[in-house]
């Protein structure tokens, strides 16, 4: 369904349609795919509430567990897209293929973007949009910029992508070299966890399960997360990412 010159998915009601949606832009052009469309919404949790918020939620259910592959639990799709300051979703045609979803942070005259959650259906998985929408949250969500982008994954090819997103990004490889830098695991330290980062900057345990069906695999930075991160995927551990702008 077309609202304007935003795409929706048939599930959203014309009460959604309506909504005040701060911007939109389409990566089309682009990538190449002229019915391909990337929606924000700020305060998504304002905006989608009750039964509106349940529709969604399935929907991105739906995603979840086509992304990972894996039984992705309901609690945790809902927290990601609506516990958080800004949401992008991505559109093939009226169908909500994707969503990236942020929080931002001021930590110490430092302003913090903090990439809290983030699936793509397996089929647009290598279409780029993880960069794309990525680089531009980083330039359009604050007018004064962020210093810092932070996450946590246990997936080395979203590792490499975030390494061309920011000037320098840590663990890097000169981890076997020295330890993290103190302003470094401070800034990792502003972002809310259960549990905290070991020296590597891993996260050892806290999923609880590989978050995949399968490891996923890249060229050079598997081997970094295999052979100097320790990265125990059936534990589910995670390391979290910490990149200058």
């Amino acid at each position: 369904m077309v609202f304007g010159d935003l795409i929706f998915t048939e599930g959203v009601t014309k009460e959604l349609m309506a909504s005040d949606f701060a911007r939109n832009h389409s990566l089309g052009k682009r990538l190449g795919l002229s019915d391909v469309r990337v929606d924000l919404v700020r305060a998504p949790g304002e905006v989608f509430r009750g039964a509106n918020q349940d529709e969604l939620t399935d929907i991105l259910l739906g995603i979840a567990r086509d992304g990972f592959g894996t039984d992705i639990p309901i609690e945790e799709v809902r927290d990601n897209a609506f516990n958080c300051d800004a949401l992008y979703l991505i559109s093939y045609g009226d169908k909500i293929k994707g969503f990236c979803s942020y929080k931002f942070i001021e930590h110490k005259g430092q302003k913090i973007l903090h990439l809290k959650g983030v699936v793509l259906e397996k089929e647009i998985q290598k279409h780029k949009h993880f960069y794309e929408v990525n680089k531009r949250a980083i330039s359009d969500l604050s007018e004064s910029g962020f210093d810092y982008l932070v996450m946590r994954t246990q997936n080395p090819v979203i590792y490499a992508a975030t390494s061309n997103l920011v000037s320098e990004l840590f663990p890097n490889v000169a981890l076997s070299e020295g330890a993290i830098p103190e302003t470094i695991r401070d800034i990792a330290l502003a972002v809310p966890t259960p549990k905290l980062p070991d020296d590597r900057m891993v996260i050892r345990g806290l999923y609880g399960r590989c978050l995949y069906d399968q490891v996923q695999h890249h060229k050079k930075a598997s081997a970094f997360f295999k052979d100097v991160l320790e990265l125990d995927y059936d534990s589910g551990d995670s390391v979290v990412l910490v990149g200058k702008i």
